[in-house]
């Protein structure tokens, strides 16, 4: 199994026929246009699924979107400098591209190409596709209705609208969109973009188109204090960072993927806490999710980053622009690289043949200078099995591989001449690895009562446990009573039945562990509830 980390910088571009080849789940951002109509529907479907999922408070993932971006306003037009707005944007579009990975871990975030009409955009194979339709984006002018309305994006007719109650769980009244006709005229080319030569020049021009990309659309998304409440900011924004990531992949520029370089003249500013207005700098922690550290008056905290939850002092949370989460570029299908490294052997997801294996990679055209592998059992980037730079090798032998548990594989390499270390998760089983063999792993549970079976695969297990979550390693669907889950079955147990599922569409992770001697072991397995 091939897991992609939002710390990835470049993204494989294939050319086939003239055509971007889009292999579904391979974690690249592709022109929208360009995807099949069954992704745009599943990319739709993921959206709705949004607004079915909620936070401690009540607010669901979705209008939780509008309430970030209310509670903070990283704006990039006078008076605010914006000197942190396309790094800010970049943490929101891949939080929310986390989310979607919830609901469909095969999604990416695709982009709205603002060089053409979204009525009339090309689709990549010689026809034309209209984004703005019922059966994905909605209406292009007046209110958007389909698919938004009978969602509950918006309620038109409600009295408990949130511009009323100031409650971020109430919908709001209108979702509308004014879009002009034909492509939009953004002052600037997307050329121009990329060929400024500094951070400050750059993003300048780049606001600036993206400022004029909201007033082409118009309606909800022209307000910049609203538009986050229309999924089609999402779509932009993808486009806004694409074109950041161009900046930064151009050739000969690897300072730009340098934390340290990149900002330039502007990399050691902050925030002015007497300022009238909230306009961080580079160095200013990332809000809401930081927890408003610098007390500002104009930053409103929001759970779950604020109390009870309090998750704003987790170490994920408590970024500033410079951080290599935020400032390495995602994948997108325009990024100039032929291709991404990879393990070749053995087959990724497939059950290792020994004790003793020998991985081989490739670079697959990228400009690597030295490679590293970590080998592990207690999850990804473990490494209590090995830790090595193995300098330029492309294999290396690893022994004392266990056979009873899973193994966790981090493929490591680092490109050009920029002095940044990048990744890839790989995982294995072992021969005699126990596994859950019902419900089949990453399907669709069949209710809100299911029964989970396993085996030990010959491995001598003498006590096994079962957790269920909305979050790896998560118990909160198994705290209930009578759940059916426990922490600890005898070793002839090999069922259970679990009666507190959800029925919304969720990703629930089980995690399946199991004591060998005196050493306790575990495996996580995806399924998705019932909707």
């Amino acid at each position: 199994m091939r897991t992609f980390f939002v710390i990835l910088a470049l993204a494989t571009v294939l050319a086939i026929g003239g055509e971007t080849a889009a292999a579904v789940g391979d974690g690249i951002r592709r022109n929208v246009a360009t995807i099949s109509q069954e992704e745009r529907n599943r990319l739709r479907d993921a959206f709705i699924q949004l607004h079915r999922r909620f936070y401690p408070d009540g607010v669901s993932y979705w209008f939780k979107q509008d309430e970030i971006h209310d509670a903070t306003h990283v704006h990039s037009f006078p008076p605010w400098r914006g000197i942190a707005f396309l790094p800010w944007h970049r943490e929101l579009v891949n939080r929310l591209e986390a989310l979607l990975r919830e609901i469909d871990p095969t999604l990416s975030l695709h982009y709205w190409d603002w060089t053409t009409d979204p009525t009339h955009s090309p689709d990549g194979r010689g026809g034309f596709v209209n984004l703005f339709s019922p059966d994905f984006m909605g209406a292009a002018n007046g209110p958007a209705g389909a698919p938004w309305l009978s969602a509950g994006f918006y309620n038109p007719t409600t009295p408990w609208h949130r511009d009323a109650t100031m409650n971020p769980a109430d919908p709001p009244r209108a979702l509308s969109r004014a879009v002009q006709p034909g492509p939009p005229n953004l002052g600037t080319s997307d050329s121009a973009i990329i060929r400024a030569e500094t951070y400050p020049e750059m993003r300048r021009l780049l606001e600036g188109a993206h400022n004029a990309a909201h007033g082409y659309i118009g309606g909800t998304l022209g307000d910049p204090h609203l538009a986050f409440r229309d999924p089609f900011v999402f779509l932009l924004h993808s486009n806004t960072d694409r074109l950041f990531a161009l900046w930064q992949l151009q050739a000969g520029k690897a300072w730009r993927l340098d934390p340290e370089q990149v900002y330039g003249a502007e990399s050691n500013t902050d925030v002015d806490p007497s300022a009238s207005i909230y306009d961080p700098g580079i160095l200013t922690l990332m809000d809401p999710w930081a927890g408003n550290p610098n007390n500002h008056r104009e930053v409103h905290s929001i759970r779950p980053w604020a109390p009870p939850e309090n998750e704003q002092g987790r170490p994920e949370n408590l970024k500033n622009s410079k951080h290599p989460l935020v400032v390495n570029p995602p994948f997108y299908d325009t990024n100039a690289i032929t291709g991404w490294p990879t393990i070749t052997s053995p087959t990724p997801g497939s059950t290792l043949s020994n004790s003793y294996v020998t991985f081989r990679w490739t670079a697959n055209g990228a400009n690597v200078r030295q490679w590293a592998l970590q080998v592990g059992t207690q999850g990804q980037g473990s490494t209590d099995i090995l830790n090595r730079n193995v300098g330029t090798n492309l294999f290396w032998t690893v022994s004392s591989l266990p056979q009873d548990h899973q193994v966790y594989v981090r493929l490591w390499f680092l490109l050009g001449s920029s002095g940044i270390w990048h990744y890839v998760d790989f995982q294995y089983a072992g021969t005699h690895a126990p596994t859950i063999i019902s419900p089949i792993p990453y399907s669709t549970l069949s209710g809100s009562t299911v029964i989970f079976q396993w085996r030990d695969n010959g491995a001598p297990v003498t006590m096994w446990w079962l957790k269920i979550g909305t979050a790896p390693g998560k118990n909160n669907i198994c705290e209930q009573a009578d759940s059916g889950c426990q922490y600890s079955f005898p070793s002839a147990t090999v069922m259970t039945t679990v009666t507190t599922l959800p029925r919304m569409g969720e990703t629930l992770y089980a995690q399946l562990g199991y004591k060998i001697g005196q050493d306790w072991h575990y495996s996580i397995f995806n399924y998705y509830a019932i909707d």
